[in-house]
């Protein structure tokens, strides 16, 4: 059963990045199970069984390479302590109210600066989780592998809207590359009931990152590279990632029972993301002319 499941998680994964086909039924009903998975002992509340994949072949030993799974078990350490940052960053955001978005709020300043705070350390953990290729690509080297093992994830779309959103972040907008920056932020809204008292409250924020003239939930890439490298980590690699999977267990484990949201960007907003992704173009070709 532990093969049939990553099976379908990483087909939904693939089929919503990678196509355009009418999918939605089945990476709703593959999502559903998945978290049911959880709830049933997958990666379980507090301790997580021991996921044992289809067995790997001995992989050689030396000093290089234990350097190598050193350093991709450092980095999935670092990882795991931004992602922590990160969801208390973003949980910090619940302090407020919609009405502190008004620039007479007395809370207006403290907003601002939370939602900031959340940006820095969303760009923290896509950066760590596009540069781990990095040390994964060496370690597979390093055991006389072939490091494009690792297109399979550097080729899915979260991987290059993150890589992308990481390099504009670093060097800036550049003509010779797509870039992809945050161009707007989605704050959901909810009410909360206090000592019989009903109020509005700000229950999430997330990033949506303009990429090549559309939209990305910033939120949703996260999840999927942090998916992605646990089932590659565990199929291909001898390194122990269980901390990353403990990660995932809280991450998850977390939405159990809470109300799902989506939205459906309007063609106005789908066109203004275009329309911005073209300024950048424009300018940056009249900066690189000059």
């Amino acid at each position: 059963m532990q093969i049939i499941y990553d099976l379908l998680q990483f087909w939904e994964l693939f089929l919503r990045n990678q196509t355009t086909l009418a999918c939605e039924e089945f990476c709703t009903a593959t999502r559903d199970l998945l978290w049911g998975r959880i709830m049933h002992g997958r990666f379980g509340a507090v301790s997580i069984p021991k996921v044992e994949p289809a067995p790997l072949p001995r992989f050689p030993d030396s000093p290089t390479v234990r350097i190598q799974r050193k350093n991709v078990e450092d980095r999935l350490d670092l990882i795991c302590r931004r992602l922590r940052e990160y969801d208390e960053k973003r949980t910090a955001l619940t302090e407020f109210t919609p009405s502190d978005l008004d620039l007479k709020s007395p809370k207006h300043a403290g907003f601002m600066l939370a939602s900031a705070n959340y940006s820095d350390h969303l760009t923290s953990v896509l950066s760590e989780l596009v540069h781990l290729n990095d040390n994964v690509s060496k370690w597979l080297q390093s055991v006389r592998q072939s490091k494009h093992q690792t297109n399979v994830i550097e080729k899915m779309k979260p991987k290059a809207i993150a890589g992308c959103f990481v390099n504009t972040a670093k060097h800036g907008l550049r003509s010779d590359s797509k870039n992809a920056v945050i161009d707007f932020k989605a704050l959901i809204f909810g009410e909360e009931t206090v000592a019989g008292q009903t109020s509005d409250k700000i229950l999430d924020e997330t990033a949506i990152i303009n990429f090549d003239g559309k939209g990305f939930d910033a939120a949703t890439i996260i999840d999927d590279l942090l998916q992605l490298w646990d089932l590659f980590l565990r199929y291909h690699t001898d390194v122990d990632s269980t901390k990353l999977q403990e990660v995932l267990a809280v991450r998850f484990h977390q939405r159990i029972g809470t109300k799902r949201y989506s939205l459906v960007l309007g063609p106005g907003f789908a066109k203004r993301l275009e329309e911005l992704n073209d300024e950048r173009a424009s300018m940056e070709k009249l900066s690189w002319g000059s």
